[in-house]
């Protein structure tokens, strides 16, 4: 039998005193002299900055060509192995280099590099086919080919993991506010399968990379998550409450220390089951996870959990976990897919200055809206439209 479950660990903010602060901020009003003007920052991102050309940088928003399970919006794109999918796409990586990038970042987390690193010399030396393997994802599919024809010498991992806590929000809404999932639901995105039946890649990229496109997935965030929780209510999980519970696990988790998860649920008195059965409460999903697995056990009742909100309820050292009050998980929600597009930001600084040349990140579609508006906000950087290049 399932019930309720809280699962979310995370500390109460201190409480400040703000009097010596509201007394500190009126004296720096009243006596401080005023500042020299300054100029204003370029909104465009086309400045030029400490005597140097910006770098001209592409946001190449895709899809996830092998489908993801965990994503708000999946697309389906079709068969992307095909013979005429593949013309498209060596096309594209053709586009790509004569925009001529010096880097080419991709959506795969920085400590993977070195895996990333090997495969891609194994491409390079005709020992690795990702067609021929049936590796469908966008990185191999698209990244390794216009890392090649680009001479980059390979792609570079730029993503930065965060807690995801949608299905936390969805978890609320059904039982405290079910009006806000139906007002989400009303929100869909346009068919990718309806419009790859008459376009080529290059022009379903194209189109993908859209304002109106990229603001709608944005606007999921933007207008509908940010309201979840307009409610009073707690959210605690008592050490105890996990005694009994049936976790499973799927998918991939790279660099995440799931044995020390798994061995804290045991601790805790947690059943860790191989696969999903009708008696799965929590269901971690990592990468790849496929979709008939998460439907399965959203079926069979079970929780869907990410494996950064189990990693964070296992190294929580006090007995007590308090999670997000409820009234602002939403927030909460937008706050941490914040976090994870300002690492992704903070990653792309590691690599480029001005006077870098140029560069291209491919990334899912989502991501582009927040980390252009980060990129156009710095003069170091130049963002070019994707209909330019491709």
């Amino acid at each position: 039998m399932h019930t309720t479950r809280r699962l979310l660990p995370f500390s109460s903010p201190s409480t400040w005193s703000l009097a010596p602060l509201a007394a500190l901020a009126l004296a720096v009003v009243l006596f401080a002299r005023p500042a020299p003007a300054q100029p204003a920052p370029d909104p465009g991102g086309t400045g030029e900055a400490d005597g140097k050309a910006p770098v001209k940088i592409v946001l190449l928003g895709t899809s996830h060509f092998a489908g993801s399970a965990l994503d708000t919006h999946s697309s389906e794109i079709g068969d992307i192995l095909s013979e005429d999918r593949q013309r498209e796409l060596a096309a594209i990586a053709g586009s790509v280099a004569d925009f001529g990038p010096e880097r080419i970042f991709v959506e795969c987390d920085r400590p993977d590099q070195p895996a990333y690193d090997s495969l891609y010399r194994a491409y390079r030396a005709g020992e690795h086919d990702p067609t021929a393997e049936g590796v469908r994802g966008e990185i191999q599919q698209l990244g390794f080919r216009m890392a090649e024809r680009s001479g980059t010498g390979g792609v570079t991992c730029a993503d930065a993991w965060g807690l995801w806590l949608g299905d936390r929000a969805r978890a609320v809404a059904r039982k405290q506010n079910p009006a806000w999932l139906d007002s989400l639901r009303s929100h869909s995105m346009p068919s990718d399968a309806e419009y790859l039946r008459d376009h080529t890649m290059a022009e379903y990229l194209t189109w993908l990379n859209t304002d109106s496109l990229l603001y709608a997935n944005y606007e999921v965030y933007n207008r509908f998550f940010v309201r979840m929780g307009s409610f009073e209510g707690e959210d605690q999980v008592l050490h105890s409450d996990l005694a009994g519970r049936s976790f499973a696990f799927a998918g991939e988790f790279g660099g995440l220390p799931i044995g020390v998860a798994k061995d804290f649920l045991r601790s805790a008195g947690a059943e860790v089951d191989s696969a999903v059965t009708s008696d799965t409460d929590v269901l971690v999903a990592g990468r790849g996870t496929a979709r008939s697995v998460v439907r399965r056990a959203k079926q069979a009742g079970a929780d869907v959990l990410d494996p950064k909100e189990l990693r964070s309820l296992a190294t929580t050292e006090s007995e007590l976990y308090v999670g997000f009050p409820d009234h602002y998980v939403g927030a909460d929600l937008v706050g941490e897919w914040y976090k994870r597009n300002l690492r992704i930001y903070a990653n792309l600084l590691r690599y480029l200055e001005p006077g870098d040349g140029r560069a291209l990140l491919l990334i899912g579609q989502a991501h582009v809206w927040p980390l252009r508006n980060f990129l156009r906000a710095n003069p170091n950087f130049e963002v070019v439209p994707v209909d330019r290049v491709l």
